[in-house]
């Protein structure tokens, strides 16, 4: 899938946290874990993907703030065989360890097995409007 991380050793060309970068139009299917998996990003814009058959969430952001995520197509998230308690921390969209200010709309989600559609762990908070 995409994974994108805070940056261990930030310089110049790769800052510590990034952002305002696009993640847009593309296709991931088939993975065993996340679609697309932020961490620690800011103003990152998660626009018009298409995420399918993958073993963990469609999307997951964690540590991310003032993202916006829309007109993502995600279904079948969540295949892999996981245990139950597991498996309500998954679904189409994961926001975690204190992702903020995210804005979440306009996306479709069909989550196969996962246990929500749109999952908000205690201490994270975005808007779905």
């Amino acid at each position: 899938g995409i994974y994108v991380n805070v940056c261990a050793k930030p310089n110049a060309e790769f800052p510590a946290h990034p952002t305002d970068f696009r993640i847009t139009g593309n296709q991931v299917s088939n993975m065993r874990e996340h679609g697309i998996d932020i961490v620690g990003a800011v103003r990152r814009v998660l626009d018009s993907n298409q995420v399918g058959d993958v073993g963990g969430a469609g999307i997951a952001l964690a540590g991310t703030s003032s993202a916006t995520v829309t007109h993502n197509s995600i279904r079948g998230a969540a295949l892999a065989y996981r245990p139950p308690a597991a498996a309500k921390q998954t679904g189409g969209i994961v926001l975690i360890r204190q992702t903020i200010n995210c804005r979440v709309a306009d996306n479709a989600i069909a989550p196969g097995k996962a246990a929500q559609a749109i999952y908000t762990e205690p201490g994270s908070a975005c808007s779905r409007k």
